[in-house]
């Protein structure tokens, strides 16, 4: 296997393939089927993994006609060095696969408020502590109050969406990395299989100097 075969395993339907031939072999009508594809397709692929040495041909069922061939993963886990994805760098990856969890986030945080009356839009507010304007998401008749009632309803309704930079010491920010984890690993080991799930995300690091 080159260096760069693993590379084949970023496109999601590849990686399909071999997570279906990693518990046990299969064959190209079971991949076509499991997956509800174009077994045409499904074959090209299947070539190609072949030739990368990510799959292998366990073994070859004779018949009349043409042999049935078996597919198993030559391995478990593989690496990609970034140089050999179309990823600039770690940074872009990440933020591609968080982004569509943070819209689903925001989707669903929002998703009871545009029931609410009133239209809703942007309050840019200058603020003195951060002698700067702040954008925040408000309804018309909500503007110029000195407390925004949406962070009333979202106290009411358990939302909570907070991105800060916060200038913390050395022990402070290792106490609050430290709590952070542990709130998050208690309610991990709460969880219940049969409640509605819920957003949740942090990020905590050191800011880069400018």
């Amino acid at each position: 296997m080159t260096v760069a075969a693993p590379v084949l395993l970023l496109e999601p339907l590849n990686r399909q393939i071999v997570e279906l031939c990693i518990p046990r072999e299969r064959t190209l009508s079971d991949l076509t089927e499991q997956l509800r594809t174009e077994m045409n397709g499904i074959y090209y692929r299947v070539q190609r993994l072949l030739r990368a040495g990510i799959l292998k041909i366990s073994r070859t069922e004779k018949r009349a006609g043409r042999p049935i061939k078996h597919y198993q993963a030559t391995d478990e886990s593989f690496f990609v060095a970034f140089r050999n994805t179309p990823y600039e760098d770690m940074a872009e990856y990440c933020h591609g696969l968080t982004a569509p969890s943070l819209r689903g986030f925001w989707e669903s945080a929002f998703q009871k408020a545009q029931d609410l009356p009133g239209e809703w839009g942007l309050s840019i507010a200058y603020s003195h502590r951060r002698q700067s304007f702040m954008l925040q998401i408000q309804r018309e008749t909500d503007h110029g109050l000195e407390r925004n009632p949406i962070e009333q309803w979202a106290t009411e309704n358990h939302i909570l969406g907070t991105f800060d930079q916060l200038r913390l010491a050395p022990e402070q920010a290792e106490a609050m990395y430290q709590e952070l984890i542990g709130v998050y690993r208690k309610y991990t080991h709460l969880q219940d299989p049969e409640a509605r799930p819920h957003w949740v995300g942090l990020f905590f690091a050191e800011k880069n100097h400018d």
